[in-house]
């Protein structure tokens, strides 16, 4: 038991107020902002965009477009605010298939015809631009299916390496693909690890998870 962190639980100097009075500060000097989605409705539930200590959790069922709307605010969040980083477990969908997805919006073209010509030099192009948005070196992705506790650890490590910056975005996609117990008991756990981030690193994450209706 850690008695010097239980006494100052009593000390107002650590009352959580402050730190929200503080950020609230900063957010009004302009020092720090939101990140804006391309979803109005999203910022508006979100006081002008992903705030940071929130937990954003996206619920549809299987083929319902999660990975499309999460590729979406990968954007979004790499690029409304340059000191912003993103961690991404990449567990519902391969490169591949992302890649191909993206193409196919980018381009207006469908599958067949993106996987069975070759590309104009115009159409190479957009797609070299595609390719090298996954290597922005603000972007650190995570394909290998984890415990809860290999989730924390990587977590914990990327968030250290990366104290520097002004918001850590975290998306996992989705949180039911995890090594371990039953998918519910994974689920719950998983949602466990990123309370205890957000309290041990305040003012620092936000969270964005996906996960099936049906599982």
């Amino acid at each position: 038991m850690n008695i010097k962190l239980l006494d100052n639980l009593l000390n107002k100097t650590s009352l959580g107020i402050n730190d929200a009075v503080r950020e609230l500060f900063r957010l009004q000097k302009g020092e720090t902002f939101p990140l804006t989605t391309s979803y109005d409705f999203l910022n508006n539930l979100t006081f002008g965009g992903l705030q940071k200590n929130w937990i954003i959790s996206i619920a549809a069922r299987p083929s319902h477009g999660k990975t499309f709307f999460a590729q979406t605010l990968r954007k979004d969040i790499l690029q409304a605010n340059e000191k912003a980083c993103m961690l991404y477990f990449n567990w519902e969908m391969s490169w591949f298939n992302l890649l191909v997805l993206e193409i196919r919006k980018a381009l207006k073209k469908p599958i067949d015809y993106i996987l069975k010509n070759t590309p104009t030099d115009s159409e190479l192009e957009e797609m070299k631009v595609i390719a090298n948005e996954y290597r922005n070196e603000r972007f650190t992705s995570v394909d290998t299916s984890l415990t809860p506790d290999e989730f924390e650890y990587v977590c914990r490590q990327y968030i250290l390496a990366n104290n520097h910056m002004d918001h850590i975005v975290i998306m996992a996609d989705h949180i039911g693909i995890t090594k371990g117990s039953n998918k519910h008991e994974a689920i719950y756990n998983m949602m466990e690890v990123c309370n205890k981030l957000k309290l041990a690193f305040p003012n620092t994450l936000t969270y964005i998870l996906t996960s099936h209706l049906t599982r």
